[in-house]
């Protein structure tokens, strides 16, 4: 493979280049404002753009755009995944490259989960692992969240935060007997270190109906409304200010 660090190669990717294609990578599929708040926060909208035509021009990221909402979704190529792993960025496990198109079925939940991972990179210092991570890392785990971050303590012993996006889809009985899972499978997932359940969920009622449920578990948890706002950069600012991240 040509060189991504040599400037005189037809490969070579700035820094910032392959921020922005390890981001996607990890998320499986991005809409472009999601990487605009996560990896280029504070720069003008037409960096980004720029930044993701070259990507594609290069074969290393593909666009689809969604019939429903005639949005940009964005996923790594297996040439960009091989270009990362290739200088060093990224292991391949940490990478995911999308064999079909997202369903339209599972883009609603697929762009809120990535709306909160987008606003947890700048949660530092902090390890956070999406859900197609942890099912390729430990498939046989009982219960998967979307998202689990892994925050470093002074003192050597890390905490962990299971996030789930809930969207109201999933009845009682389900969303319970899934909770109950999580909260269980857990401790033994974080060998007995610090744990907490964190939901998020789409309006006060079902944030009720969750926080009885939560209430029977042992493992600590808290659940909140998502933000109810129109527009990409208004929802992942409000996000950030519910999760208590400071953008930088």
């Amino acid at each position: 493979m040509p060189s991504s660090t040599d400037p005189r190669s037809p490969a070579y990717l700035t820094t910032r280049d392959q921020d922005v294609l390890y981001f996607i990578g990890r998320a499986g599929w991005a809409s472009q404002p999601q990487v605009a708040f996560a990896v280029l926060y504070g720069l003008v909208k037409s960096i980004g753009s720029r930044i993701v035509r070259r990507l594609e021009d290069r074969g290393y990221v593909r666009i689809e755009r969604t019939t429903r909402t005639a949005m940009n979704m964005l996923a790594l190529t297996t040439e960009g995944r091989d270009l990362l792993v290739h200088a060093g960025r990224a292991h391949p496990d940490e990478l995911f490259v999308p064999r079909r198109p997202l369903s339209p079925s599972m883009l609603r939940h697929t762009l809120w989960q990535n709306d909160v991972f987008a606003v947890l990179c700048h949660r530092k210092p902090a390890r956070i692992l999406p859900s197609w991570t942890l099912q390729r890392l430990l498939p046989d785990l009982a219960a998967i969240p979307d998202l689990l971050v892994v925050l470093e303590r002074p003192e050597g012993r890390a905490a962990y935060i299971a996030i789930e996006v809930d969207l109201g889809t999933e009845g009682t009985p389900v969303l319970a007997a899934k909770l109950a899972t999580l909260a269980g499978a857990l401790p033994a997932l974080t060998k007995n270190a610090g744990c907490f359940i964190h939901v998020l969920t789409i309006d006060e009622k079902r944030r009720s109906l969750i926080g009885g449920i939560l209430a029977e578990e042992a493992v600590p948890s808290h659940c909140q409304v998502l933000p109810r706002l129109e527009g990409a950069p208004e929802t992942l600012a409000a996000l950030a200010d519910l999760l208590g991240v400071r953008p930088r």
